[in-house]
């Protein structure tokens, strides 16, 4: 068998995505940490030391094209921006590789025509809409007829072709070698898009709205013709299908009191399901008395997040498995809304730190071992990745401090210190290892930030700690305007917050 020519082109080298993801969050952590890779003999070199892969042949025939034909990283071995935002927790892995997958465009005679996956939708709904039983393509449809459009025309008369092939039993079979059809078959497996039966891609009933929008709103992200602009676009986040998102501004919020329904539920139905009000209260059995309310109280629920509008409904149809890129795409400001709906808010809630502690003799190597966790380095990943470490730390997201008989809440948290210039004396805030590593995280939200203390029971742990002892427990789940992982006892320090109030 031969190889067809024109194909959708797709990275073929790394086919188990699921357990590859890992090994791949760990290249891009090693890129993104690292100034001193820059081509592909730095990064081998590294990645063969550290453990990563066990050759560099390997290497260069699957992670390196894979990264690069998925956008993830550039022509310099830099991360693109769009997989900082999966190393930034923004999104998970399936998330990118949708984003990516959508980009993805089929360029035939030197310009791009169509995109594969809008191909793909509008083929399915065009055959679910005719003949349900037959929605399915296999390889032979691919070949034969998908790999042959070059414009969104076309595919009305090739749905008919296909159908009519079905209808009169024509034989599957064909010449060409698989190649970019396997590899298009686990991408969108992976990413649960359709199921895969006997050689054959099924239609999955649960995804026909986000089938939908694909095919409805992919116009909304223009396709690019050159070359040097399809590398900028295909590495952009902001590129791609969050234009698709229809840019709606909300109003005002306001509370309603006594109001025993599920908010939550309410918002689910209206803005990813695309219900009316009257249904939504049908949906969750609302009612008051056994009167029907009409839609009232549903469409109160909704204003008081500050939807008002028809245009709101169903904005968000067929994407509440990706909701993670409406959260990451910063379109919408509604602080309230995301706290609700999200589990979130504009804040990052998704990096979640941790307290460990490590204990032993002394010289038995604790801070060696500390050292090498926040270094990523081999025989220490294990032990990194149970807090959150999956490449080397920057060294200016480290803070440490020694805790010692003489060590004070001033010198931990900070103090005013006299400061004489020209004669004059002024007080400055000098702050300490603890709130500059406050600082550091309210600054860098998307990163991880470690404090490390040496020595800790050499010291008056509750002086020098104080009342931020209290931050240590956390809320397990959101409470009113307050997130899980927000401190459930707060504080008041008056030196945290003029120091920070000073940096703004």
């Amino acid at each position: 068998m031969e190889k067809k020519e024109k194909q959708w082109h797709i990275d073929r080298a790394v086919t188990d995505l699921e357990k590859q993801e890992l090994r791949i969050r760990r290249i891009l952590e090693l890129l993104s940490s690292s100034e001193s890779i820059t081509d592909k003999d730095d990064l081998l070199g590294l990645m063969v030391n550290l453990g990563l892969i066990s050759s560099e042949n390997r290497y260069k025939q699957s992670f390196q094209t894979f990264l690069k034909d998925y956008g993830l990283i550039n022509e310099k071995y830099k991360v693109s921006n769009v997989a900082n935002y999966y190393l930034e927790n923004k999104i998970n892995f399936k998330d990118l590789l949708f984003l990516q997958a959508f980009k993805k465009q089929y360029k035939r005679n030197e310009s791009f025509m169509i995109r594969p996956l809008v191909v793909i939708c509008k083929v399915f709904l065009s055959i679910y809409e005719k003949d349900k039983d037959n929605a399915w393509i296999d390889e032979y449809d691919y070949f034969k007829y998908l790999t042959e459009i070059v414009n969104y025309d076309q595919l009305d008369l090739i749905t008919q072709r296909i159908l009519s092939d079905k209808q009169k039993n024509v034989s599957r079979n064909h010449e060409f070698k698989k190649h970019d059809f396997d590899a298009w078959i686990k991408l969108l497996i992976f990413l649960g898009f359709f199921e895969y039966r006997n050689g054959r891609l099924y239609i999955c009933e649960e995804n026909i709205d986000l089938y939908y929008f694909i095919a409805n709103e992919h116009d909304n992200a223009p396709m690019i013709e050159k070359d040097d602009d399809w590398i900028e676009m295909y590495s952009s986040f902001d590129e791609g299908l969050p234009m698709m998102l229809k840019r709606l501004e909300f109003k005002s919020t306001f509370s309603l009191n006594n109001i025993a329904v599920d908010e939550r539920e309410i918002l689910r139905l209206y803005l990813f399901k695309g219900l009316s009000f009257r249904k939504i209260e049908e949906e969750l059995n609302i009612s008051n008395i056994n009167v029907d309310l009409k839609g009232f109280l549903a469409q109160a629920v909704v204003k008081s997040y500050g939807i008002v509008g028809n245009e709101f409904k169903g904005i968000w149809k067929g994407l509440e498995k990706y909701k993670n890129i409406i959260v990451a795409s910063d379109i919408y400001k509604n602080e309230k809304l995301f706290l609700k709906l999200f589990d979130c808010s504009s804040r990052n809630s998704h990096l979640n730190g941790k307290n460990k502690l490590f204990y032993g003799i002394p010289g038995c190597g604790k801070s060696y071992m500390v050292n090498s966790i926040l270094a990523y380095q081999k025989n220490y990943t294990k032990y990194a990745e149970e807090i959150g470490v999956f490449g080397k730390v920057k060294d200016e997201n480290i803070f440490r401090t020694t805790f010692y008989l003489e060590y004070s809440n001033s010198d931990f948290i900070g103090q005013i210190y006299p400061h004489v210039e020209d004669e004059n004396v002024n007080y400055i805030l000098s702050p300490g290892p603890f709130t500059l590593a406050l600082e550091r995280a309210y600054t860098h939200e998307n990163e991880m930030i470690y404090l490390v203390i040496e020595e800790i029971n050499r010291g008056n742990a509750a002086a020098i700690f104080g009342d931020i002892f209290q931050l240590l427990d956390r809320l397990k789940e959101n409470r009113s305007n307050y997130i899980k992982g927000d401190s459930e006892y707060p504080i008041n320090n008056v030196f945290i917050q003029d120091y920070l109030k000073s940096k703004k």
